[in-house]
């Protein structure tokens, strides 16, 4: 087990140093199983691709250390910008806009199950659809996408404050326009 974890963790200190110096989409698994003299056998018992190596440094770094469940709202945004912020550097070259691959698409689907309890509270049930979760989603990602992708991104709490206060803003905005509606 010890020497599993080890082997993991060269693979994952291998494609963070790689990601600085060569685009993530040219990187080869030849490539990082060279950094620490290994042979591709070790990488692919351990992984699929890179972008399951991508995974698993999520997984492990985030999700693991933060999990989703234990946090509400605001405070899981935070704690996913924070993480995000922290390795700005590595995500800044991970996460790049219109870079199509599987861990995008992990990113996603965890950003997807956020706004999908988030749209729990501000719509009703008969009213939550996909399109909320699905716009809201690509609204999300996209803008912590280019919040990360910023070469001096503001401090995270100032970009979960401003996210939150355009959300509640919508989300009082919703409220007074069906009060109105109702004639309450």
């Amino acid at each position: 087990m010890a020497n599993s974890t080890i082997t993991k963790g060269l693979l994952v200190q291998s494609l963070k140093d790689l990601v600085q110096e060569i685009p993530l989409e040219k990187i080869t698994i030849e490539n990082i199983c060279q950094r620490h003299n290994m042979n591709r056998k070790s990488f692919y018992y351990h992984f699929r691709d890179k972008y399951d190596l991508l995974k698993y440094i999520f997984q492990t770094e985030f999700i693991q250390s933060n999990p989703l469940e234990k946090s509400e709202g605001k405070a899981r945004i935070h704690n996913l910008c924070g993480y995000l912020y922290d390795n700005r550097d590595f995500y800044h070259h991970v996460l790049r806009p219109h870079q199509h691959n599987y861990f995008r698409l992990y990113f996603y689907e965890t950003i997807q199950s956020l706004v999908e309890e988030g749209v729990e509270v501000i719509l009703p049930p008969e009213k939550k659809d996909d399109f909320h979760v699905l716009f809201l989603t690509d609204g999300l990602v996209c803008g912590i996408e280019r919040w990360i992708m910023d070469y001096k991104p503001i401090p995270p709490e100032d970009f979960v404050e401003k996210l939150f206060m355009l959300l509640e803003s919508i989300g009082l905005k919703a409220y007074q326009d069906k009060q109105r509606r109702e004639g309450n």
